[in-house]
């Protein structure tokens, strides 16, 4: 279980993160 919820969240994490890296990049060529 603890495994399969690791493997559930790494990916997840991963993407969030991303896709706080690329609106921020965003954000800051639009100011």
């Amino acid at each position: 279980m603890k495994s399969v919820k690791r493997t559930k969240g790494g990916p997840l994490f991963t993407a969030a993160r991303r896709r706080v890296k690329e609106q921020t990049m965003t954000f800051t060529i639009s100011s």
